[in-house]
């Protein structure tokens, strides 16, 4: 071949990988311009949904102080009385309430208060619902909560949302609502809070499209209505999607994301403006195409070269997608939630289990810290299983409660086991499982391991544990404790007389009995055996522990059951009482164990017995 044929094909081929550069480029810059709008979309599309839940969270509590004062206005219309208390604890609670108020059918007020960052002002107006609200609530019964038009603060320049629920009188008519007002500048002011550049806008839509909230704050565009939905890429119908849209507020175009709640309707919307949003982007991409075209000539040199590095690296990320494409294939379709977390403990990657177990998308979770699913009082034992996991060959395992979004508490165990490579790589594999209903087994066996199966109470072994922890404690605090031993009067002839089935409904009438006359928390009632009953009270002295017995005693007999039998028709119980000071003398000391308690108890048990029975006695 000839130097000038060799140059001309060289020519051409130069030519010809710069015409194929100048156009892979051209390519490459549409669908990098796609793809950074695409990615806009997405951050906020979780932002939306971010802001969404969080508006929904107020709203919600909002929610709940009104269907509380609902219920009590519509139950009991006297609890007007004590409704202002409870509105001035509300609103200290909540410091996006502007107000709560109780007005009748007429829009008259019954009971209001106003407030500002949870600071209750009684001297400052109450806002009510307009008349719309009301005529709202007349076409739409039932017990739904209605999100009415902004509208200013009664006296002010402030705007708030009324949120509000009725209530009726006994025939099923409107009798009246309860009214929050959710302060719409404390919204706009968390609105403001995201990085959506000066050109980015951020708006809360009602279910019928009226908007609520925009930031940046336009007055002007309150009471306007917008449709996400009409500006959908995919189409109207999900929940949530995303815009790319011509803003009819301010004529400017946006890129962005909208998220509807399902509990109230209300939609987020989070966009940007387009250039501003792609500035950064586009000098990037300039200067890539200034940096190719300097680079043209020496990459062709240069290309033998480049070409087998790329297919070297190209072989091994494709060894480590496929290894990867493996990992969450079996991830993905596991029944186990499997994480992958950085050395600092956050998520990297989270299968689709977690939805399952947790109640929370793996989206959600990625770059949290693993602690943050459990519950405060866990995390010391998280902590302590990631450290035991960082030692070569251990793995760390634990079990820990989280708090589902549905109000349930679960229980997860974990399995961590470090993995030891370098770069991204680092970190663990964690394995979860929802061993909730296996750890309810677990306490129900241990409930019924202690507990009499007739009569509800302790048992006889839960009695004898529990005595033994309240004589160490009584020791060690120096408080007194007393015990009571319970015999139930001639109930073998009550048996005899009107059969085991009637002597277990007696037995469980007594136990019900005693229950109602202790201390739920700290006195422990026991089935000592047959009919006899104890009934063990930490820090009682004698008198303390008399006065117990005694009512113990009249609440027996105030049943009244039937007794032929009996001298005195009905059945009793006989009380023997034991009690342990620590500042007592010691010839006054009653016990010095809890064995010697409890047998000095029966043996005042056995002296109310031989002194004629339905008395109580003490040691």
């Amino acid at each position: 071949m000839n130097p000038s044929t060799l140059r001309r094909q060289a020519l051409l081929l130069m030519l010809f990988l710069a015409l194929a550069v100048i156009a892979a480029e051209a390519w490459n810059y549409a669908a990098g311009r796609r793809h950074e709008i695409v990615s806009i979309q997405e951050g906020m599309a979780n932002l939306a949904r971010s802001v969404a839940q969080e508006t929904e969270s107020s709203i919600a509590m909002a929610d709940v102080a009104l269907i509380g004062f609902a219920q009590a206005m519509q139950s009991d219309r006297a609890a007007l009385d004590r409704v202002q208390g409870h509105l001035w604890s509300q609103l200290e609670t909540q410091p996006l309430l502007r107000g709560l108020a109780l007005q009748d059918a007429e829009g008259r007020l019954l009971a209001g208060l106003a407030a500002r960052g949870g600071v209750v002002q009684p001297d400052t107006p109450v806002l009510l619902a307009p008349a719309a609200e009301l005529q709202r609530h007349l076409t739409r019964p039932g017990w739904q909560l209605l999100v009415g038009a902004p509208q200013r603060v009664p006296g002010g320049e402030d705007w708030i949302i009324p949120l509000s629920r009725r209530f009726e009188d006994a025939d099923g008519r409107l009798a009246g609502l309860v009214v929050a007002a959710l302060d719409l500048g404390a919204l706009e002011q968390r609105l403001g809070g995201f990085a959506l550049g000066r050109r980015g806008s951020m708006m809360l839509i009602r279910d019928d499209g009226l908007l609520l909230v925009r930031f940046p704050s336009l007055v002007s565009a309150f009471g306007r209505r917008f449709d996400f939905a009409q500006h959908d890429e995919a189409g109207p119908g999900d929940p949530s999607g995303r815009t790319d849209y011509i803003s009819p507020i301010d004529g400017r175009r946006r890129i962005g994301a909208y998220h509807i709640s399902p509990t109230y309707g209300i939609g987020v919307g989070a966009a940007r403006e387009l250039q501003e949003a792609l500035a950064a982007w586009k000098l990037r991409a300039w200067a890539r195409l200034a940096v190719m075209a300097v680079l043209l000539i020496a990459s062709l040199t240069l290309g033998l070269h480049l070409i087998r590095q790329v297919l070297r690296r190209q072989a091994a990320e494709q060894a480590r997608l496929a290894s990867e494409a493996h990992f969450r294939l079996l991830a993905e379709h596991a029944s186990d939630m499997v994480a992958r977390l950085g050395p600092d403990g956050r998520f990297r990657y989270v299968s689709p289990a977690a939805q399952r177990l947790i109640g929370v998308p793996p989206e959600a979770l990625l770059g949290r810290p693993i602690a943050d699913v459990a519950l405060e009082e866990d995390r010391p034992a998280l902590a302590m299983a990631l450290a035991e996991a960082d030692h070569p060959g251990h793995r760390g395992q634990v079990a820990f409660r989280v708090a589902r979004d549905d109000g349930a508490t679960a229980w997860i165990e974990t399995t961590l086991q470090r993995v030891q490579e370098s770069g991204e790589g680092a970190g663990y594999v964690t394995v979860s499982r929802d061993v909730t209903d296996r750890r309810a087994l677990e306490e129900e066996l241990s409930t019924r391991a202690t507990t009499d199966g007739l009569t509800g109470l302790a048992n006889r072994r839960h009695l004898d544990e529990a005595l033994a922890r309240a004589w160490q404690q009584a020791v060690e605090r120096g408080a007194p404790l007393a015990v009571l031993l319970l015999d139930i009067d001639h109930f073998k002839l009550f048996n005899d007389q009107y059969g085991h089935q009637a002597g277990d409904a007696a037995l469980r009438a007594v136990a019900a009995a005693i229950r109602r006359c202790i201390r739920d928390k700290d006195d422990v009632a026991a089935r000592y055996g047959g009919e006899e009953f104890a009934v063990i009270l930490p820090g009682a002295e004698a008198a303390g522990a008399a006065r117990v017995a005694e009512r113990v005693r009249q609440a027996i007999a105030g049943l009244a059951i039937p007794h032929v039998r009996h001298p005195l028709g009905h059945v009793t119980t006989s009380i023997g009482i034991a009690a342990w000071c620590p500042s007592a003398p010691a010839d006054m000391a009653v016990s010095t164990g809890p064995e010697q308690l409890l047998a000095a108890a029966d043996a005042a048990l056995y002296e109310a017995k031989r002194q004629g029975r339905n008395r109580t006695i003490a040691a």
